[in-house]
Formats: structure tokens, sequence, C-alpha cells
């Protein structure tokens, strides 16, 4: 049986994923005229690099806004939400990945990651995932409850306003934040 996720983009755009893949994935390129805000479905398990833009170096910024589904979404790859429009982002407990250059170049200026529950890995904060975001103010981030690895060079081209370490780290990568 072939179930069906809506994912709703609030002004123009919006498309179905089909679970004939296993995971149930977004994938690359799939939103490309996505316009708006983004609501990702419960039941989507991945979101592949680059869904929302043409290529790599292609931009969206008419994306504003994504909200996640609250239970089941573990891996936001390489690139997913880069170029976009973006202001904030709040990444649900069930993430266990965080993929290189996953937020580069939006807008964004403030983060918060929950960190995942018991039965998952902790959520990995890959290398220079918000690279590219504005200099000034700089990003506002914050680290839940939830266990959280940051990866080396996660920090790498990020300027940070500040950072709420929360209580859930579990590790720290080597040159995290040079």
């Amino acid at each position: 049986i072939t179930s069906f996720y809506y994912v709703l983009c609030s002004t123009s755009g919006s498309f179905h994923v089909s679970s004939t893949v296993s995971p149930v994935q977004i994938p690359s390129r799939a939103g490309e005229n996505c316009r708006g805000e983004v609501t990702i479905p419960k039941g989507i398990v991945q979101i592949n690099s680059y869904v929302f833009t043409f290529n790599t170096e292609t931009t969206n910024r008419n994306i504003t806004k994504v909200t996640f589904p609250t239970t089941g979404l573990q891996t936001i790859d390489q690139g997913a939400f880069k170029n976009l429009g973006l202001t904030s982002v709040s990444i649900p407990a069930t993430v266990e990945t965080v993929g290189i250059y996953a937020f580069m170049n939006n807008y964004i200026t403030t983060v918060y990651v929950a960190g995942t529950g018991s039965g998952y890995h902790a959520t990995a904060l890959k290398d220079s995932a918000f690279t590219g975001n504005p200099i000034s103010p700089g990003i506002a981030l914050t680290l839940g409850s939830g266990k959280i690895g940051i990866d080396e060079n996660f920090g790498t081209g990020t300027v940070f306003a500040s950072v709420d370490w929360g209580t859930g780290i579990t590790s720290i990568g080597r040159k995290a934040f040079y």
C-alpha cells in the first residue's frame, strides 16, 4: 500500500510525496516551486539535499518559514534548506542528523535544537550547518535538554550572538566553534 504525504506551501507550490521509497523522504528538488511557509507533515523521516532549490547554487528566498513534525523526522540532509529566506529554525526532538550546510545562506537569527530523547542517537549537528547567515546580529543558538552532539567544525563560517548550552550536550568536536 502506497501512502501519500502532502507538503504544504502557504503561497504556492504545495506537493505530494509517496511512501514508495523507504524511509519516507522528500526528494531533492521536489519543492523548488514552493513559496511561503512550509509545513512538513508527520510521516516524513528524511529531508534530502536541496529540496527547495533547483541545484546547489540557486536560491528560493520566497520560503520564509518551515514547520517540522514533532515526531518521526530523523534526518535533515546536506544543504536541505540552503539558500532560502528562513529567519528562525526549531529542530524537533526526533532529528538525529542536521547535515553539512543544511541551513546555509538564509537570514537565520534564532535556532532551537531540542536534542533527542531515549531510543534515539544524539542529534548530530554537522560541519557548517548554519554557515553564511547574517554576521550581525548573529545567531542566538539554544540547545535543549535532549541528547546533542556538536561535530567538528560545526560553527565554521557562523557568527553566534549567544549560545544557551542546555543540559543535553553529549560531545563537542574539535574546533566546533573555530
